[in-house]
């Protein structure tokens, strides 16, 4: 643990220095989305695709990595659709993390809408959306989306557990006592807040 920390450490001062120094501008994470497929059909999304749902095959997913860490890339983020959905054969979400670990990235992050069990996933950090408390949540997601979500995100016990809020004219009024939710739940690490950009 110590010497990949160190090894880590080293990269990113390398990187820093040569952007800095010489101007030399690399990735240095990936936002990788592997499928568009979804199990919901939240308000403010344009990724979802339920009529003819792609997912990108493990073959595929892997010559991206390969590529995105040639490039300099040692963070990944697999995203959708929802990630958990993905799978290819008998692979799974957690054979991808797996597989970028074994590439050498130093970490991997899922972000995910909290309706499927994250118990068991075994990326370094995982981002829950989560657009406000109760109905706020529902009224963008659907009926029983912050049910679900809240029990899966008590249930997960992992290390490293974060909510991102996308703030827009339908839930900004949620916004302070979704921070203090996050704040006052245990299995919530911090708390990340965007404002929704429309795409026209």
């Amino acid at each position: 643990m110590y010497k990949k920390k160190m090894r880590q450490l080293f990269y990113l001062g390398f990187w820093f220095l040569r952007a800095r120094l010489f101007g030399r501008k690399r990735p240095l994470q990936t936002v990788l989305f592997i499928s568009d497929e979804c199990n919901l059909s939240c308000k403010h999304c344009s990724v979802y695709n339920h009529e003819k749902p792609h997912r990108k095959t493990f073959v595929e997913i892997k010559e991206e990595l390969i590529y995105s860490y040639r490039l300099g890339s040692r963070f990944v983020d697999f995203e959708g659709g929802e990630p958990l959905m993905w799978k290819d054969g008998e692979k799974r979400i957690n054979n991808l993390i797996d597989l970028a670990k074994q590439i050498g990235f130093f970490s991997t992050t899922v972000t995910t809408n909290g309706q499927f069990p994250i118990v068991g996933c075994k990326a370094d950090s995982i981002w829950v959306s989560l657009d406000g408390l109760n109905d706020y949540h529902d009224s963008i997601r659907g009926k029983g989306v912050f049910e679900r979500l809240c029990k899966n995100i008590a249930e997960s016990n992992h290390k490293s557990l974060s909510v991102n809020m996308v703030i827009n004219n339908q839930n900004y009024l949620s916004v302070k006592e979704t921070i203090v939710f996050a704040k006052d739940n245990p299995s919530i690490q911090s708390i990340s807040l965007n404002f929704y950009t429309p795409d026209s």
